[in-house]
């Protein structure tokens, strides 16, 4: 019994002990790795949802960027082949009368026209210089394109905003704030993904 239970032939040898040490060490290294792996993926695919998340956020603010533009337009070419609607709808809004500009005379009636029609055609001009800006150059990781747009809006709104109020129109500066608001939203929501580096 003594022999027999002392028998090498039955004790674990060097090598086996080794070759148990090393499956061992083996499975403990590929339960290591697959769980890096499984967190790679994880993050990976987190980080792929998150930027699909932001793309589609950001298309859906340059879109709205893009029916602002569109209205800009669309408004400074109204000015200039729509003269009349258009002089009735600033007298009533500035002078609470419809017909107000032409109580001014004739000659002031066509200055006011013309004066209304070169402002509508600068208007229709920078509305259409932020649609190419939008169409070509404004993505993720471009700041400069969203400094195009908000140095203009705000140059245009400070200048417009502050001689309206000096000359008692305070209509058309609330007419302004409500149009910069409608450039700001999008604006500060597009912020952090246009100034993100490493995308261009």
């Amino acid at each position: 019994m003594l022999t027999g239970f002392l028998d090498r032939s039955t004790m674990p040898t060097r090598g086996s002990r080794i070759n148990c040490l090393a499956s061992a060490t083996s499975g403990r290294w590929e339960l290591h790795l697959s769980q890096r792996a499984w967190a790679l993926l994880m993050r990976i695919t987190l980080g792929a949802a998150i930027e699909v998340g932001m793309d589609r956020r950001f298309r859906l603010w340059t879109w709205w960027l893009v029916v602002v533009a569109v209205a800009a337009v669309l408004f400074g070419l109204a000015m200039v082949v729509l003269p009349g609607p258009m002089g009735r709808l600033f007298g009533g809004l500035y002078l609470s009368d419809p017909d107000g500009i032409a109580t001014f005379g004739p000659r002031a009636a066509d200055y006011i026209r013309f004066v209304s029609a070169v402002m509508g055609a600068v208007m229709a001009g920078w509305g259409a210089a932020i649609l190419s800006v939008l169409a070509l150059r404004f993505r993720a990781g471009n700041p400069d394109a969203w400094w195009l747009i908000a140095v203009s809006a705000l140059v245009w709104f400070v200048a417009d905003t502050a001689y309206s109020l000096q000359a008692g129109f305070w209509q058309n500066a609330v007419l302004n704030v409500g149009a910069l608001v409608l450039f700001a939203i999008p604006l500060a929501a597009t912020y952090r993904a246009s100034h993100s580096r490493g995308r261009i």
